[in-house]
């Protein structure tokens, strides 16, 4: 198999700060099999794959580069897994990088669910049975466990590594405290610590930027995000106002009865006539056009561009879908102007207290700390010029009431308002003004109408101090004068 990715299409990136490299797109195995009468099967819909199309996608997965793939115990209650290890077993192993999960339950009994010493053991061993392997390279907690002890569990987990059965340890879908607690405890007790993070990210969903990421910068995880299309919405293949065929695909699958909505397969209806979803696809498109992609393929680039991805779980029912998926591996990129576009447009509430810690340290800057991830979304502010721009065209339309706070934008939004007038030095002592050179001459035609950033100019003409600072700032080199200031206005 060709290792470069101009042959294979992908990169290979640490998961993490471990030693552990993986193809950037890992093929999630969820859509394999078909169970719908099990009892506790978690998923299953008209597109799932049987084992000889599923092997057919993993074929061409390797084919393409992928080392990387994702299953768990529960996906159609065993049978992905054992799909994946009926190929498995013809592969050299070593090339795989095999990761799985536990904690949903997988039989009636009471200690068939859970994160309990019992019920991983159990788990593990009856998914290396599966998977015809005698190790998993990535063993994953699928969800957190209220009635066991986190001890219990990452101890549990800690002797699967000493023992052999498993190389590596992950968390799946935890929120921020519970991924330090996780963190600091495995620190504490001297275990095996987690190295990376799977959590649903997209475009529609990126409230993980305000605290499980933070602890992923700080702690070195590497995040692997699921449902990087929010389970088809950002496919761009539903159009406004069509009717959706429900045999075609997994969002339309769940239109028939939305009571069965999940996190992988959400209602349509929550999007169907929501207008900043549809402004967001639109926007894809543009983006899409301009590189000669899909919408589903620049969603995907954009979660692959965020620097705390290590790699990104997609899924694939179709050999064409599949390649269409994998194409964004490499080859290709976002423009840093294109990624604040698509930044701003899905931009989420921020909600109390996280937009107050947010704006209250915008200016505490330290190089060696992790910014928070979603500060990311403000590089879209306007510069000075564009700054100006606005406020001139604001007070045009009659504005004059500007709002600002010496925390905005490490204080810049307050120099920025003060360079627009007086303290720009733009206008020189003597200087007669033209009242439609700019805001502060205009202004002087009617004191009356004087606002915070367009003062009276008769309270400066004359101001010794006034002068004496324009002065010094000109020597600094931070006035660039072109008018005087009459004293006769």
């Amino acid at each position: 198999m060709a290792t470069t990715k101009e042959s294979c299409g992908v990169e290979y990136t640490h998961v993490g700060k471990s030693g552990l490299k993986v193809s950037n797109i890992c093929l999630g195995t969820m859509t394999f099999g078909k169970n719908d009468d099990h009892p506790v099967a978690v998923y299953s819909c008209p597109t799932q794959t049987d084992e000889e199309k599923s092997h057919k996608l993993l074929d061409r997965y390797v084919e393409l580069g992928g080392n990387f793939l994702d299953t768990a115990n529960v996906y159609c209650s065993g049978q992905s897994e054992q799909i994946i290890g009926t190929w498995l077993k013809k592969q050299k192993r070593d090339n795989i990088v095999m990761a799985s999960k536990v904690w949903f339950r997988m039989g009636m009994e009471p200690n068939s669910v859970g994160l309990s010493r019992r019920h991983i053991i159990k788990s593990c061993e009856d998914s290396l049975e599966r998977l015809q392997t005698d190790y998993i390279d990535l063993y994953q907690t699928h969800l957190w466990d209220d009635a066991t002890p986190i001890e219990e569990t990452m101890r549990t987990l800690d002797d699967l590594v000493r023992c052999g059965k498993v190389r590596y340890i992950g968390a799946c879908n935890l929120v921020g405290w519970q991924m330090q607690k996780v963190v600091d405890l495995t620190k504490y007790m001297g275990l095996t610590p987690l190295i990376s993070l799977q959590q649903q990210y997209n475009l529609l969903t990126r409230h993980p930027e305000f605290e499980e990421f933070q602890v992923c910068k700080n702690e070195g995880l590497g995040v692997l995000p699921w449902s990087p299309l929010k389970g088809g919405v950002l496919t761009g293949i539903y159009k406004r106002g069509e009717k959706l065929d429900h045999t075609s695909g997994r969002i339309a699958h769940i239109a028939k009865d939305e009571s069965k909505a999940t996190q992988s397969a959400p209602a349509w209806s929550h999007y169907a006539d929501n207008e900043s979803y549809w402004g967001l696809i639109k926007t894809m498109e543009e983006i899409g056009k301009a590189h000669g992609k899909s919408v589903a393929q620049v969603a995907l680039r954009w979660t692959l561009q965020k620097d705390v991805v290590a790699s990104v779980v997609i899924g694939a029912t179709s050999i064409k879908q599949l390649e269409d998926n994998m194409a964004v591996g490499s080859g290709w990129s976002l423009t840093k102007e294109e990624m604040e576009k698509l930044d701003l447009i899905s931009i989420p509430d921020i909600p109390y207290p996280y937009e107050m810690s947010w704006r209250s340290n915008s200016a505490r800057v330290n190089r060696y700390n992790p910014r928070p991830f979603i500060a990311n979304v403000c590089p879209t502010q306007a510069d000075e010029e564009k700054s100006h721009k606005l406020l001139d065209r604001y007070v045009e339309l009659g504005g004059n009431f500007l709002d600002t706070a010496n925390v905005y934008c490490y204080g810049q939004s307050e120099q920025i308002i003060g360079r627009c007038g007086v303290s720009t030095g733009k206008y020189k002592r003597g200087d007669k003004l033209d009242h439609t050179s700019g805001r502060i001459a205009h202004i002087a035609k009617d004191e009356s109408m004087v606002m915070q950033s367009a003062p009276a100019c008769s309270q400066y003409a004359n101001n010794e101090s006034y002068w004496s600072l324009i002065k010094a700032m000109d020597k600094e080199g931070k006035a660039d004068g072109n008018f005087k200031f009459n004293k006769d206005i």
